[in-house]
């Protein structure tokens, strides 16, 4: 454990160069305070390769970027996976922050209750080439653009699989925040996202941004502090206003149930949910609906095997 330190960029650790593995470690309480300090627990730059996984980092802070982890510079890579990073508070980047050509890939991690007063409540990237896979991004609140994620300066990110759930910003992008960048987004779902004074609860496309958007789930996300779901409020501009590359499988709802499975929307994966896939099985094809749990447009018996493993995983 590494906690409760105090100083410049990277309080908790710096990895200036060369390579630090950090496995089964939490980094809490660190605060980067110093002017225009980053990297409340970890300042990685100049080329280091980082590697965080199964890894807690809660509660740090930083006066600038990143209250949990600040990458910067060509060549420098973080690797984060199977990590909770939560509680953080920065200007802009809550839990995470790179820039400068630093690439960052995280895999099943969440992001959950960070806060900034700017831009990237979860995490911002500021250039081409990191991604985000399996997570999650929840109750993150950002005072600018961006409650969940925030991407810029030609960020290009990949984000896929990912969950985008109950985060907000003052301004566009509750969920997701796109400025000059085209996000690849794949099978993601964003549910009850707040823009307060502009649209796009769910996404906010700004500049040149085109993102790539395909078999993902738009769910309660609210725009410009109205009072229900609208299609301004889950993307804007909308594809009416600007073009986006919709592949196809993509749903808008005003009201969803954010649980994978969830066939009758009740909130409870149980019994009735495998009726009404063995209801649906009759039916064939269905692109896209609910019921066809692995996505190959057809609802049949590889759908009963999907629901069963994925409720036995919640009962694990």
């Amino acid at each position: 454990t590494i906690q409760y330190c105090y100083g410049e960029n990277g309080a908790g650790i710096v990895v200036d160069g060369g390579g630090l593995e950090i496995v089964d470690c939490v980094l809490e309480h660190n605060r980067a305070l110093e002017a225009g300090a980053s990297g409340g627990a970890l300042h990685a730059l100049n080329g280091a390769d980082v590697l965080l996984e199964n890894c807690d980092l809660q509660s740090n802070l930083a006066a600038q970027f990143g209250g949990g982890i600040f990458a910067e510079n060509d060549g420098t890579s973080v690797h984060v996976m199977d990590c909770l990073l939560t509680l953080h508070t920065a200007s802009s980047g809550g839990a995470m922050y790179a820039t400068d050509s630093a690439i960052c890939v995280v895999e099943d991690t969440e992001f959950s209750e960070n806060l900034v007063s700017f831009d990237g409540g979860g995490a911002s990237v500021n250039n081409d080439g990191s991604s985000f896979l399996y997570c999650c991004f929840k109750d993150n609140i950002a005072g600018g653009f961006g409650g969940g994620l925030d991407n810029q300066a030609g960020a290009n990110t990949n984000v896929s699989n990912c969950l985008f759930i109950d985060n907000s910003s003052a301004f566009g992008g509750g969920g997701i925040y796109n400025l000059d960048s085209s996000p690849a987004v794949y099978k993601c779902t964003f549910a009850n996202n707040v823009a307060q004074e502009e649209n796009g609860g769910a996404m906010h496309n700004d500049g040149t941004s085109y993102p790539s958007i395909e078999g993902t789930l738009f769910c309660g996300n609210i725009g410009n502090a109205v009072d229900e779901s609208t299609l301004e409020g889950h993307i804007f501009p909308t594809i009416a206003g600007s073009g986006y590359e919709f592949v196809g499988g993509n749903e808008f709802h005003a009201l969803c149930s954010t649980c994978q499975g969830d066939v009758n929307g009740d909130g409870v994966l149980d019994l009735t949910d495998l009726v009404a896939i063995a209801i649906m099985m009759t039916w064939g094809e269905c692109n896209g609906c609910l019921e066809d749990i692995d996505g190959n447009g057809v609802v049949d018996p590889d759908d009963i095997i999907a629901f069963v493993e994925l409720l036995s995983a919640r009962l694990d």
